[in-house]
C-alpha cells in the first residue's frame, strides 16, 4: 500500500448519503433530523437510525483496521534521496 492509497483510505469517511441509503430515506430528510428541534423544518430522526449508524461505524472501523494491519506489517521505506546539484568547477564563459 503506498502513501496515496493509505491516506485516501484514512480520510475517506461515511457521508449522510451513505446513511440515507442505509435507512432508505433522502439526504434532505436526514438533514432535517439533524436540525435544532426548535427549528420549524425539524423532523424526528428515522426509525432504526441507531442500528444503521452502528452498522456503518463497524464497517468503517473494519476498513481502518485493515489499513492499520497492512501498514504495521509493511517494511519501512526510506524517503527518496534528492539529487544534489553538481558543483561547477572552472571558469564560466
Amino acid at each position: 500500500m503506498n502513501f496515496v492509497e493509505a491516506t485516501s483510505r484514512l480520510i475517506r469517511g461515511v457521508t449522510l448519503e451513505d446513511l440515507a441509503q442505509e435507512l432508505g430515506v433522502t439526504r434532505g430528510f436526514l438533514g432535517q433530523g439533524r436540525m435544532d428541534p426548535s427549528h420549524p423544518q425539524h423532523r424526528s430522526p428515522p426509525r432504526g437510525w441507531e442500528a444503521a449508524v452502528a452498522k456503518l461505524a463497524r464497517r468503517r472501523a473494519e476498513e481502518l483496521g485493515k489499513v492499520a494491519t497492512k501498514l504495521a506489517s509493511a517494511k519501512p521505506r526510506r524517503p527518496a534521496q534528492r539529487k544534489r546539484a553538481r558543483k561547477r568547477t572552472g571558469s564560466r564563459r
